[in-house]
């Protein structure tokens, strides 16, 4: 069986006299963008990555929020600082995170059911987990 590459599939490689040999994986990389699994790196990380799972309040920690909430408001002329802890839940998978931010509080809007600060975050009361106002 006589194949159309038969004249040249036994010859010699001749390397190039003026560019250097180039390593395979420099090679590879030339076809990385041409990858059948473009994504893939992406979905094994986001499978990997871990969220906190938002813990519920019991009647105390939601009475001491209260309580700050309401000092807040006594005080809110004054621009009171304070610590928030609150969650923040994930846009793409199920749970979220906890973040602590430290900042004045500029409204605290009970129609809305949120705390503004200084810096503009508008922070839902029901996401906060804890806080403490500086007194």
């Amino acid at each position: 069986m006589r194949n159309e590459y038969d004249d040249i599939i036994d010859l010699e490689y001749k390397k190039s006299d003026r560019y250097p040999h180039m390593s395979l994986r420099d090679r590879a990389a030339q076809f990385a963008p041409f990858s059948a699994l473009v994504g893939y790196s992406e979905v094994v990380d986001e499978t990997g990555r871990q969220t906190d799972k938002r813990r519920t309040l019991d009647e105390y920690e939601i009475e001491a929020i209260n309580r700050e909430l309401q000092y807040a408001l006594d005080v809110i002329d004054r621009k009171p600082v304070a610590t928030l802890i609150y969650f923040i839940n994930d846009k793409k998978k199920s749970g979220g995170a906890y973040r602590t931010v430290r900042d004045k509080i500029d409204r605290i809007d009970e129609y809305e059911k949120s705390v503004t600060l200084v810096s503009g975050e508008h922070i839902p009361i029901e996401d906060v987990f804890a806080i403490a106002i500086d007194k």
